[in-house]
């Protein structure tokens, strides 16, 4: 049952997130699991008040960093808490800014993480 519901995370993480919008800071995707309109402010509120809901919001990051690491043919060093805490600081900072383009840059951040060529 487990891997049925990673395995699901990851497809839909890839499919949500092609490379070409990838490239740029200013893009039209379609997101596959979140609200697209969910702010950083209410994540910190769902995150705090619901362990289940923070499960499910790490489960959703596991799955887009998957993903985007598939596209981009990218390892990293790093782990899903580390993901969980980078987006929350940076939630922290900017409640208004859209959860979705903390992800992004979450996603631009961990480019740095890259091992190897």
């Amino acid at each position: 049952m487990t891997t049925r519901i990673i395995t699901t995370l990851v497809l839909v993480a890839v499919c949500a997130t092609p490379v070409p919008l990838l490239a740029s800071d200013v893009v039209e995707i379609n997101v596959f699991g979140i609200d697209t309109d969910l702010s950083c402010g209410k994540y910190l509120k769902d995150i705090s008040t619901s362990t289940g809901t923070e499960k499910g919001y790490s489960w959703w990051v596991a799955g887009f960093v998957t993903g985007t690491n598939l596209e981009k043919g990218r390892a990293i060093s790093t782990d899903n808490a580390g993901h969980n805490a980078w987006l929350k600081a940076y939630c922290e900072a900017h409640p208004l800014e859209l959860f979705i383009d903390a992800a992004m840059g979450l996603n631009k951040e961990l480019d740095k993480k890259k091992i190897g060529p």
